[in-house]
């Protein structure tokens, strides 16, 4: 199933006043140039390059022009013509979690043509100056995690240790051919999965089937992530040891 989200609800704010009547708001671009440093002795005549700038583009938005809106479109048109660096925030809908805060300067205000039988449009850019904060909302922790198979976690399992590249070793002894999961958490979704397209859900504190282990002296990995909706995934990795 898709985990796409459709645009409607996304507003652009200027100084904390949602501009009325946008139809369209452009996406976030951020580039890094390249600065070439090649030279003549360069290896196997390759270029070489290193990091430069990032630029960070400009958003284009697009809607019908509102006289009325003072502290958006109006205040757009006041920003531009007095070169003020402002404050704006692109919320996208609610269920994502996710917004886009930055400064900014007012490039473009354009009221276009009006028509017998039409809205008129009304269209801008701002050019972003300096950094971004894309903010994303994780879900929430898994509280608790508890394995069967009497090991030994290391390190002790922490519900703010999260993610693939912090994975827990969970130590068992060779006899122990499956492990159980039962995580806690206060919302959302619980997805384990394991090598072999060993895939389950699993409910609250409750216990997973059993997953099967690799042979003796193997590591098998095993994935817990929980997702609440309109947020970002949150996934525990566990490296089951069979000794």
């Amino acid at each position: 199933m898709s985990n796409a989200v459709i645009g409607y609800g996304t507003t652009l704010s200027r100084n904390g006043n949602v501009v009325a009547e946008l139809t369209s708001i452009d996406g976030y671009d951020l580039q890094r140039e390249m600065v070439d440093v090649t030279t003549l002795q360069s290896a196997s005549n390759h270029e070489e390059v290193l990091p430069g700038l990032i630029r960070t583009g400009e958003i284009p938005f697009e809607g019908y022009f509102y006289p009325g809106d003072t502290n958006g479109q109006v205040g757009l048109q006041s920003d531009l013509i007095n070169g003020t660096l402002q404050n704006f925030a692109i919320a996208f809908p609610s269920t994502t979690g996710t917004s886009l805060t930055f400064s900014g300067y007012v490039k473009q205000f354009k009221i276009g043509k009006a028509e017998p039988n039409g809205a008129i449009p009304f269209s801008g850019a701002i050019k972003i100056s300096g950094v971004p904060t894309l903010g994303i909302t994780l879900s929430n922790n898994i509280t608790g995690m508890t394995l069967s198979g009497s090991g030994t976690w290391y390190p002790a399992f922490a519900a703010a240790t999260s993610g693939v590249d912090k994975p827990y070793v969970y130590t068992v002894l060779t006899g122990v051919s499956t492990v159980t999961v039962t995580p806690t958490f206060a919302a959302g979704i619980c997805t384990i999965t394991a090598p072999n397209g060993q895939s389950q859900t699993v409910a609250s504190g409750v216990a997973s089937g059993a997953i099967t282990l690799g042979a003796a002296g193997s590591v098998t990995t095993i994935d817990v992530t929980v997702k609440e909706t309109g947020k970002s995934p949150k996934t525990y990795r566990i490296n089951v040891a069979r000794a």
